[in-house]
């Protein structure tokens, strides 16, 4: 029998070509919420899939302008290529400020950053830990951000419409603005701002190793409450409490209990630090290169003994990458930096999550794992997760260390 094709060519033909995020797939999809302040119809709104936010799109009210795909991370390609001519200068760096240098996660890189542009007229916009445990960002003019948008916090952060409306606001008014965030949302940021604002911009990314789920967070926020009996008051992901590089967690409830734990004992750490609530379109991260968009980028210096020697790193040293002109005028003009020029080869190769190194069968597990995890956790209870999925033992560390080496020797 002949398989007539004729009406069903028609019926495609027809219909309209879709110019709206419904395009974008949710390994694609970095959650940064900036279509959702672009829609000229207030039409797309987040909706909870599995332990992930994704857009959604209300198609009645749909233009198909074309906005929300314009200024998407996942659809643009703005980022430079490797062999573009490049200006950057790499650095190992930190705060001259004992206090802010031990209170930060790395080198306090940011908290100078920040202080000397509140300073100087800037607004800031960075990532805080809520009185209810809640991770989103926030912009502010006042000193008192110099604090709480200190240290790294594990989790996607909330960063709503408005805080991208404010930041064109104030652009729009000649208000020079200072944000930090994860390379994706330093895109999405300046793929909507008009090129006669970006002077104005200064966009400084975080080394990411990429995004865990607010869900599982704001899950595992409850179990700690309900195991001590109180509010949460203080979380550190990253504390310093025996150095910098001694990875630990410290938390404080408003009872006066507390814990401060190595990180491989805190179920949240573990969980991130396997991949298993990485957002999806971090496995397939198109940033994980030398060249970027942001202007700046800092992050944990690890691997720094292989560059630089002689420093002391007990308190904590960051890189800091500058890459734009208007980024190295700014760091030239911070008082409480410490700086010293490396080797821009030599450091990309040491840092950890800069540039992508894993195999694509590694990547391939990682996935697997992930999936499989998720899709246990939309099943069963957080309590069940935890023993399915629980904490290495002592032990059992020294068995998977001693493999690490025998298969990084053997190069198996």
């Amino acid at each position: 029998m002949e398989l007539n094709t004729s009406n069903s060519l028609n019926i495609l033909s027809d219909m309209p070509s879709l110019n709206n995020i419904s395009i974008v797939t949710h390994n694609e999809c970095t959650g940064c919420k900036a279509c959702v302040a672009m829609c000229p119809e207030s039409c797309i709104s987040m909706k909870q899939d599995g332990i992930f936010f994704y857009p959604e799109i209300d198609v009645n009210r749909c233009i198909n302008c074309g906005k929300c795909i314009k200024i998407c991370p996942a659809q643009t390609n703005s980022v430079p290529s490797d062999d573009e001519m490049t200006i950057s200068r790499y650095y190992c760096a930190w705060n001259k400020d004992d206090f802010q240098r031990k209170t930060s996660t790395s080198g306090g890189v940011g908290s100078a950053f920040t202080q000397y542009a509140i300073d100087n007229g800037f607004a800031v916009c960075g990532v805080t830990l809520t009185k209810e445990a809640k991770v989103k960002h926030i912009i502010s003019e006042k000193a008192e951000v110099v604090d709480l948008i200190k240290g790294s916090k594990y989790v996607e952060s909330n960063i709503a419409a408005d805080v991208y409306q404010n930041i064109l606001s104030l652009l729009k008014v000649g208000k020079r603005v200072l944000f930090f965030g994860t390379p994706c949302q330093v895109s999405a940021l300046q793929n909507m701002m008009p090129n006669s604002l970006q002077y104005l911009l200064l966009t400084c990314e975080i080394v990411c190793h990429g995004i865990n789920s607010s869900i599982v967070w704001e899950d595992f926020v409850e179990y700690l409450q309900n195991k001590y009996h109180s509010v949460l008051g203080e979380y550190n992901f990253r504390s310093k409490s025996k150095g910098w590089g001694k990875l630990r967690v410290y938390a404080k409830f408003e009872n006066g209990k507390y814990f401060d734990e190595p990180a491989w004992k805190n179920q949240f750490h573990v969980w991130f630090g396997r991949h298993y609530i990485l957002r999806p379109s971090c496995q397939y991260c198109k940033y994980r290169k030398v060249n970027r968009q942001a202007d700046i980028t800092i992050g944990d210096f690890w691997g720094i003994e292989k560059v630089a020697s002689d420093i002391d790193t007990k308190d904590g040293v960051s890189v800091l990458i500058a890459r734009t002109s208007k980024a190295n005028v700014f760091i030239s003009k911070v008082p409480n930096l410490f700086l010293k020029e490396v080797d821009p080869v030599a450091t990309s190769k040491v840092l950890k999550g800069y540039i992508e190194k894993r195999t694509e069968k590694k990547r391939r597990e990682e996935i697997a794992a992930s999936e499989e995890f998720v899709y246990k956790y939309k099943e069963i209870s957080f309590e069940k997760m935890m023993k399915l999925y629980p904490c290495p033992t002592f032990l059992g560390r020294i068995k998977n260390s001693i493999m690490f080496r025998i298969h990084k020797y053997f190069k198996i």
